[in-house]
């Protein structure tokens, strides 16, 4: 099986999935993406790793190149980042003329705004051209996509999943041995990290010996952690280091005001880590449960947040290991191998469907 995947910024979670692929079940992978960007450096080595083929960086070729590859190249089926890219959507428009299979991945979730409600209506002209299967990451990607008018063969599940062998191998069955808590994110206002640096001034106030909060990840809102008692930044820290790191906290916390998925959350979860996170965040739906291995919380509320950092932090040494273990076993929901198997399972039945148009 030959796939072109026409990505947008490579991530440590399709590396592993990649690989699985390739050295699980033998599928050929030649990967356009594009470049890391500034807040999440990543280096070539989640893509060596992959054993996909970099064709090149999606901001050096023109649709004419990218048209060009494929031709050479000769994929049984193009995978995409949804349809936000304009040259990527005209590629797949046109490899689908000519008889090709494209998937879409989609982890955006349906919110009901009046630009996804026309988008809906105009899918039929507008997406399904361009596009045969949608392959969603969860619930509320899947509400979105059956609105877009994909359902059975053309509707896949699940699109996104962390490097599960790799975190569940250092899984530490005591959170208790952790340090304290844990986010890691890109520091911008989406992920709430204003909101979480003042409830981590406010639990401090409000408990005997608390604990430090460690901070993976850089951005514009830096500044406001920098010097506060208890915290430490430590910036972006590559893909393989991140499961040691997880591994050596006590807690979780993701209070995004809007997050589609948040792969971060099974990462935290593969280790054994209980959960703080908003219901914004689109993996909260299956890997949270509120009082079983963590506490959700409303996105936007900087009194939710404290109250749930206490909360954790006054949980009995037992409580706290339990949450631990329930987070672990939720985590197995999602890993390399069923993504590899979800591919070339749903390839084999896509290639005796129709068109979803023709439906």
């Amino acid at each position: 099986m030959k796939v072109l995947a026409l990505h947008s910024r490579f991530s440590s979670f399709f590396s592993a999935c990649f690989r699985e692929a390739v050295e699980g079940q033998g599928v050929n992978i030649h990967l356009i993406c594009s470049k890391p960007s500034s807040d999440a450096p990543f280096d070539n080595e989640i893509i060596e790793r992959s054993g996909a083929h970099l064709v090149a960086f999606r901001e050096d070729l023109t649709v004419s190149q990218m048209m060009a590859e494929v031709e050479r190249f000769a994929p049984d089926i193009i995978l995409t980042s949804g349809w936000m890219f304009k040259d990527y959507l005209e590629v797949c428009r046109w490899f689908r003329k000519r008889g090709g299979k494209v998937v879409a991945f989609c982890d955006t979730a349906y919110r009901g705004s009046w630009r996804q409600r026309v988008g809906c209506l105009l899918a039929k002209w507008l997406v399904h051209p361009a596009i045969d299967v949608v392959w969603v990451a969860g619930e509320r990607q899947r509400e979105y996509a059956k609105r877009l008018g994909y359902r059975t063969r053309h509707l896949w599940e699940p699109m996104l999943c962390c490097d599960w062998p790799a975190f569940a191998a250092h899984r530490r069955p005591d959170p208790n041995q952790g340090e304290g808590f844990l986010f890691v994110g890109r520091l911008v206002p989406v992920k709430a990290f204003d909101i979480l640096i003042n409830a981590y001034g406010l639990y401090r106030e409000s408990v005997s010996n608390p604990w430090p909060l460690k901070i993976v990840g850089s951005g514009p809102l830096s500044k406001i952690a920098e010097n506060k008692e208890g915290i430490e930044l430590l910036g972006f820290v590559q893909p393989s280091h991140l499961p040691e790191m997880m591994a050596s906290a006590r807690a979780y916390v993701l209070p995004s005001n809007f997050e589609p998925w948040g792969v971060a959350l099974q990462e935290a979860a593969s280790v054994g880590l209980p959960l703080i996170a908003s219901d914004a965040c689109g993996a909260s739906v299956h890997l949270l449960r509120d009082g079983w291995n963590g506490y959700l919380i409303e996105p936007g509320s900087v009194a939710e947040l404290t109250d749930a950092l206490i909360r954790m932090h006054t949980l009995s040494d037992d409580a706290r290991r339990a949450m631990g273990a329930n987070s672990f076993e939720l985590s197995k929901q999602y890993t390399p191998e069923l993504w590899a198997a979800t591919l070339v399972r749903g390839w084999k039945k896509l290639k005796e469907s129709v068109s979803v148009s023709e439906e």
